[in-house]
């Protein structure tokens, strides 16, 4: 309810309670956690929650995936290139498309340099 609303800190201290008591958040509240996160530009904290995620045993490819796309579709190329060089680091793929949609973005934007390196990693973090 908080997250859907846009307000980051009375998601973040309703989750945080939650884990702090012991409960396991679902995927459903993880997921808007993740979605306002990204809408806020909050990187490092969504990157704690998609960890926490994965520990808990979620598939995140998905999840990661698509605040990727938030980042791409906003226009926001460096905080997107710095999520794929967080998601592949952690170990976590996301699919040819949302690489070839960060790809033209960054071409649209002249950071020709930081393009080039996303067709080599394709291989690395991509799946078909």
């Amino acid at each position: 309810m908080h997250a859907a609303s846009g307000q980051v800190d009375s998601a973040m201290k309703l989750y945080n309670s939650m884990t702090n008591a012991g409960l396991r958040p679902g995927l459903n509240t993880c997921t808007s956690l993740l979605t306002v996160l990204a809408s806020k530009k909050l990187v490092d904290v969504a990157a704690k929650i998609l960890l926490e995620m994965k520990a808990a045993g979620f598939s995140v490819d998905v999840n990661a995936s698509d605040v990727l796309m938030i980042y791409i579709k906003d226009g926001s190329v460096d905080l997107a290139l710095r999520w794929l060089r967080f998601m592949v680091a952690s170990g976590i793929i996301t699919n040819n498309f949302t690489i070839r949609q960060l790809f033209e973005s960054c071409m649209k934007n002249g950071l020709y340099e930081s393009a080039k390196p996303l067709l080599e990693t394709c291989g690395f973090c991509c799946q078909s």
